[in-house]
């Protein structure tokens, strides 16, 4: 398959879209030369590029990942709608940035991100707050790495009441909760507006054949993971609602340091009913709580702007055998 000549469907021409020898031209807006750091919606390509073999899945969302320009990865989504299909420039990324390597593995230097750009097709995606990633009971084709934002994992109970399993930021995957089923159990929702990379799960299985650095380093996340739920599965059945809130607090400090952030200062993505929703509390049961730490002398809470005053106090107030590692 050549680039720039395969993008049509029953052999029809995609509208706005210009079959060309080598390379790809004329969609949407032909002011516009390259897809470098352009927004959803604007060209993908105009002019002469190189002519070069590039990727196309076409599934109910597509991607396409065509040659590098100037050591740069454009990255076009794909969508079909009845006889047309329709190439969309998404965003154009480093190489150096390229795949999980930043985000899953910013500590080991050692895989190959070459190797990786060979195995791994990703589609770099902004979510705006309150849309949803995923929903439950959409089939499982992807994992998703959250670049920038947060991300809140949740489903509806019985009563219609939502509850909410987990907070994902920076660095962490989503839809790992999938693996084994056919379909997603749970919703991902934005709680601001955020950017998430495609992982298709097929490929991250093909190149963790081929890369065992790559598959160490996924399933070491994915025990994180693991082991985060456990600890949160263990305080929420066990610890007093002032003690849950505390070591919330304590780990989301925890994490922004591991990001380099500020882990004394910082905002509240989430609001209470969330937090409460997360922790099987009520939303009064939180606000008491953060008023309480407060009064201690451990906290200082405005509104979504949370200060830790003293850390060593909050973790001994939390409990020490059950910080969050």
């Amino acid at each position: 398959m050549r680039a720039g000549t395969a993008l049509c469907r029953a052999g029809r021409p995609a509208r706005g879209l210009m079959r060309q020898r080598d390379g790809l031209r004329g969609l949407l807006d032909p002011r516009v030369s390259s897809a470098q750091d352009k927004d959803p919606g604007h060209l993908a390509w105009r002019g002469r590029h190189r002519a070069a073999v590039g990727y196309l899945l076409l599934r109910s969302v597509s991607c396409a990942q065509w040659p590098r320009d100037n050591g740069r990865l454009p990255l076009i989504q794909v969508w079909q709608s009845g006889d047309f299909t329709m190439a969309i420039a998404l965003s154009q990324v480093p190489a150096k940035d390229f795949g999980i390597l930043a985000g899953l593995a910013p500590q080991r230097p050692e895989i190959d991100i070459h190797a990786l750009e060979r195995h791994i097709l990703v589609a770099q995606r902004r979510v705006r707050a309150g849309q949803r990633v995923y929903c439950g009971g959409q089939p499982f084709h992807m994992l998703y790495l959250v670049r920038a934002g947060f991300i809140k994992t949740c489903e509806l109970s019985a009563d219609g009441r939502e509850r909410i399993s987990g907070f994902r930021m920076q660095g962490d995957l989503i839809g790992a909760e999938a693996i084994g089923l056919t379909r997603y159990p749970c919703d991902a929702v934005a709680l601001e507006d955020s950017t998430i990379w495609e992982l298709p799960y097929p490929a991250m299985l093909d190149a963790c054949r081929r890369l065992p650095e790559l598959e160490t380093c996924l399933t070491a996340a994915l025990a994180d993971e693991i082991r985060r739920d456990r600890v949160w599965m263990l305080n929420i059945g066990t610890l007093p609602a002032d003690q849950r809130v505390a070591m919330f607090l304590l780990d989301l400090a925890r994490r922004h340091a591991q990001l380099g952030f500020s882990s004394r200062h910082f905002i509240l993505r989430m609001g209470r009913s969330d937090i409460a929703s997360f922790l099987a509390l009520t939303h009064e049961t939180v606000s008491r709580a953060l008023s309480h730490l407060e009064h201690l002398g451990h906290v200082l809470v405005h509104r979504r702007d949370v200060r830790l005053l003293d850390v060593v106090a909050l973790s001994q107030f939390a409990g020490a055998t059950t910080a969050l590692n």
